[in-house]
């Protein structure tokens, strides 16, 4: 019913400087007739020299939490249905404890960390780059010289920091879509009739080399997402409703009875022996090609609606994509971009297509944002591939 695609390429900036691509992307099918993608996008302070660890720690905690919500997909869906904010506040609570504990592990031991331990079996994971000796684990000599000439260090009383991220992640079931957000990025809805449309608007608050994260002890708080629940066809049209968020101060533990049976897995507190203030925000890598956005629609924190038309696709992709559209109107050529990548995502042509398309994003990373570029997305396997172009 659905299929998949991802692909993560390493910034033109970061080939110059031999950094390791910070970017991560992966998606999975199941065969139970759902799929989920996610992209994560590593941070580019000198400080944050494991991002690239923990941007893959990131993917690999986002689609094994909702994994596991799947496991009892019909208490799932009546809680997403009757109380969406709580349960995905769970569920996003739990992407954090699992993506602590992953950085806990490997931090205790970066050259014992048992790689193999990672679902990534499970997933379709995307090809590794040539920077292999400093993108899977760890390069000693790598980090060592880098600590040294950036005049950092192990930070002890926030491990987390050196891991910082951003992640999104997106579902797709036959009853709802449902984009999670934390930090820059974008989430692109398509339409089997072409129409696309930003899932979760860009947030317009910060300065475009600012940005929230996963290392933040206040994370839970900063995280965004957009459900979409399918209605049926002959219903009177319902308009969408708009949920705030709960404040809360800081990530709890979360259990299996807590959430009515859906298995979760073990937590940890996220609160470092340090307080880090509500304020703080996280430096990432700055193109050196400016560009104006249009305005975009402001956008609550969290969003539920319901709705008669299927979407064809979620298409996300980390910051170093967008920030590469330089001409105008920037929105529209940017969603235009994501119509064309998901029109050629038919089987005959996809293999083609991605290669043509891997050349295309590192001539784009070169030529404008500098940066990464990771895209991941999950769509209908039956949608008219035709129609989802763009004229």
């Amino acid at each position: 019913m659905y299929d998949g695609f991802a692909i993560s390429i390493r910034g033109y900036k970061h080939i110059v400087e031999n950094i390791a691509r910070q970017d991560n992307a992966m998606f999975h099918v199941d065969p139970e007739g759902w799929a989920m993608a996610a992209v994560a996008d590593g941070h580019g302070g000198d400080e944050y020299f494991r991002s690239h660890i923990g941007s893959r720690f990131a993917v690999e905690s986002a689609l094994l939490s909702i994994k596991d919500c799947f496991h009892e997909k019909e208490i799932f869906l009546e809680a997403l249905r009757s109380n969406p904010d709580e349960i995905l506040r769970r569920l996003e609570s739990n992407i954090i404890n699992n993506w602590n504990t992953l950085v806990g592990r490997f931090n205790d031991d970066p050259q014992a960390f048992d790689w193999n331990s990672l679902p990534a079996g499970v997933y379709e994971a995307v090809k590794t780059d040539a920077d292999a000796p400093i993108q899977n684990g760890i390069c000693s000599e790598w980090e060592k010289a880098w600590m040294a000439e950036h005049d950092v260090g192990i930070r002890e009383d926030h491990i987390e920091r050196m891991y910082g991220c951003t992640l999104l992640a997106a579902v797709m079931a036959p009853e709802f879509c449902l984009s999670l957000q934390i930090g820059d990025g974008c989430c692109v809805l398509a339409y089997p009739n072409g129409d696309a449309e930003m899932m979760i608007p860009p947030d317009k608050s910060k300065p475009r080399n600012l940005t929230d994260s996963l290392c933040e002890n206040t994370a839970l708080k900063k995280f965004r997402y957009s459900l979409v629940l399918y209605k049926d066809q002959d219903s009177e049209p319902v308009e969408a409703e708009t949920v705030n968020a709960p404040e809360t101060d800081a990530v709890t533990s979360c259990t299996a009875e807590a959430v009515s049976g859906i298995k979760i897995t073990d937590a940890v507190e996220t609160a470092a022996e340090t307080e880090i203030p509500d304020e703080q925000e996280f430096a990432v890598d700055t193109p050196e090609t400016e560009c104006e956005a249009e305005p975009l629609l402001e956008m609550e924190a969290t969003t539920t609606r319901e709705s008669a038309t299927i979407p064809a696709g979620i298409i996300l992709s980390t910051d170093g994509l967008l920030n590469s559209f330089e001409d105008e109107p920037y929105l529209e050529s940017f969603l235009r971009f994501n119509r064309r990548v998901l029109g050629n995502m038919e089987t005959s042509v996809r293999n083609d297509f991605s290669g043509k398309l891997e050349t295309h994003l590192n001539e784009r990373s070169e030529k404008g944002s500098k940066d990464d570029i990771s895209i991941a997305m999950i769509f209908g396997g039956d949608i008219d591939f035709e129609a989802v172009k763009p004229g």
